[in-house]
């Protein structure tokens, strides 16, 4: 007898391959059968007739490093149909944790992963990688996590926000925290290199970190230093890293940003081509939107946050002597993101969530808005802002265009990433407002460019959000619809199945997945998640 049995749907196994229509029988956290399961019997019977049934999604690209702890339904995940985030991404990481430079981790988070959770609430009550894992092991959730190790994190707890290139001491010293992660269980290293403290580290120094994962077979995953003018040749930075250390490369959510190099897409391609045949194993990953999300504080230079981190680059806005130097280099990388003036570049650019109650009312309004609302120019406007807030302020920012960004997402060897935290309409995360792919990525996969675009077949949208993050990240019997692997399993309305969240409301569930199963526990049935269904689990890296 089986515990569940799907009966009446029509099977996307995940692989590409056409549909066929059968039965999944699953047994505690297993699929146990595929077939025609009609003399079987079974506990509980989810009829999907009309209906699609597919592997969960993986979400490739997440910052839930966090949120999965203090917020355990992931109801947006869930009303998406993944079952499964992928943490620690663009190197920014919350494990390990060093006494000395605690506090700069805890700063540096609040302004980068941490949005909805009240600060007041904040804490990282481990030290070691492995106990992070542990820590999160231990907390009931209702997906999965797949645990990547953060190149700032362990570069903060080993240096601070120290500028200078790694002592061989030093280096020595990261290569093992990288050891003792991927010894835990991580399934990838990640660099965030327009972030700190990636802004501080070069390719000899990443290719080094580089060659500590070189021994367990995962890849080097990066938010390359450049997505505008400069891409191609931080594209080339990234292959010389992979070379140098004899690892694969995954790109982070790729796309091109200057709109200098808007529709020129080919030649993208043409630039992955090139590095894959070279003999380099590249992979990447794209979120289905024009505009993207980032700290305000990533507007300034780097240079203000050394040494001390995100309460240095503070103290330089309150001081009237260094004052003028930091509003000249926000000026500077505003225009460096190909633009003519600093004016035009911030008009692309609005408040998307602030922590505290009182800047509430910034949300959803332009740079050059509170400018004007203020009485003063943009760039002051900045530097007040993130005084006022403490640089707990996260923008939006269009970052490419339509044609581009559906040609990389329609490409069949492209993944799927959020780039954004699980969150909830209830509880520690309903707060504030944030980017609509948080709730929306993979119901926009499934309506804009299957149902209405035709851009993509069901069964090759299935395979991009499904089997070849399994595939990229090496998880164990996961992304297939296949008797023996783990019964992560989404049924959905193809027809029906759409994305709700919008820029002006963007936390509104998807809706057309009409059931979610992990590990074999039924955590979606007809539509409505069962907030006592906490199956999820930390998938680490097989040893």
């Amino acid at each position: 007898m089986f515990d569940i049995k799907i009966i009446n749907g029509m099977v996307i196994d995940g692989s590409g391959k056409n549909r066929y229509r059968a039965d999944v029988g699953i047994t505690g956290d297993l699929i146990a059968a595929i077939g025609d399961l009609s003399t079987a019997k079974a506990k509980k019977t989810v009829n999907a007739d009309g209906k699609i049934v597919t592997p969960g999604f993986i979400d490739m690209h997440t910052h839930s490093d966090l949120s999965l702890l203090y917020d355990s339904l992931a109801s947006a995940r869930i009303y998406n149909g993944v079952t499964t985030d992928v943490i620690g991404n663009c190197g920014v990481g919350v494990a390990p944790v060093s006494e000395k430079t605690k506090d700069l981790l805890l700063k540096y988070l609040t302004t980068r992963i941490v949005g909805s959770i009240p600060v007041d609430h904040l804490d990282l009550p481990w030290t070691t990688y492995e106990e992070y894992l542990d820590y999160a092991d231990k907390k009931p959730t209702a997906i999965n996590m797949v645990p990547l190790v953060a190149q700032g994190a362990i570069r903060i707890h080993e240096m601070g926000f120290d500028g200078t290139p790694a002592t061989a001491e030093q280096m020595a010293h990261m290569q093992e925290e990288i050891y003792k992660a991927m010894e835990a269980g991580a399934c990838g290293l990640t660099s965030g290199l327009v972030y700190l403290p990636g802004l501080y580290t070069d390719e000899d120094e990443l290719a080094e970190l580089c060659k500590a994962i070189k021994p367990y077979g995962v890849k080097y995953i990066t938010h390359q230093r450049d997505e505008g003018s400069g891409i191609y040749e931080s594209m080339e930075e990234a292959f010389n890293i992979c070379r140098k250390a004899d690892v694969g490369l995954h790109i982070s959510h790729l796309k091109l940003t200057d709109p200098k190099h808007w529709g020129c897409v080919g030649k993208l391609f043409a630039k992955l081509k090139e590095g894959s045949d070279s003999g380099l194993d590249i992979t990447y990953d794209t979120y289905p939107y024009t505009s993207g999300m980032s700290s305000l504080a990533s507007l300034v230079p780097a240079w203000c946050f050394e040494g001390g981190g995100v309460a240095h680059m503070l103290e330089l806005l309150r001081d009237p002597n260094q004052r003028g130097n930091v509003q000249e280099g926000i000026r500077k990388k505003m225009i460096d993101f190909g633009y003519n003036t600093c004016e035009e570049a911030a008009a692309s650019f609005k408040v998307a969530n602030v922590t505290a109650d009182s800047g509430k009312w910034m949300e959803g309004k332009s740079l050059p808005e509170l400018a004007e609302l203020r009485g003063t120019d943009v760039v002051t406007s900045i530097c007040d802002i993130l005084l006022e807030q403490d640089s707990k302020i996260q923008v939006r920012m269009i970052c490419q265009q339509d044609s581009d960004m559906e040609a990389i997402t329609a490409n069949p060897e492209s993944m799927v990433g959020s780039d954004s935290m699980c969150m909830s309409n209830k509880g520690i995360m309903a707060a504030g407002q944030t980017h609509p792919r948080a709730y929306g990525t993979q119901g926009m996969i499934l309506r804009h460019f299957v149902r209405e675009k035709g851009l993509l077949t069901l069964e090759s949208a299935v395979r991009k959000m499904a089997a070849l993050p399994a595939q990229t990240l090496c998880l164990d019997r996961r992304g297939l619809l296949r008797e023996g692997y783990f019964a992560d399993v989404v049924v959905l309305d193809a027809d029906t199945v759409r994305d709700n969240a919008t820029y002006e409301h963007s936390k509104v569930y998807t809706s057309g997945i009409d059931c979610v199963i992990v590990n074999g526990g039924v955590a979606m049935e007809n539509g409505v998640q069962d907030n006592n269904v906490l199956m999820g689990r930390v998938l680490r890296r097989k040893r």
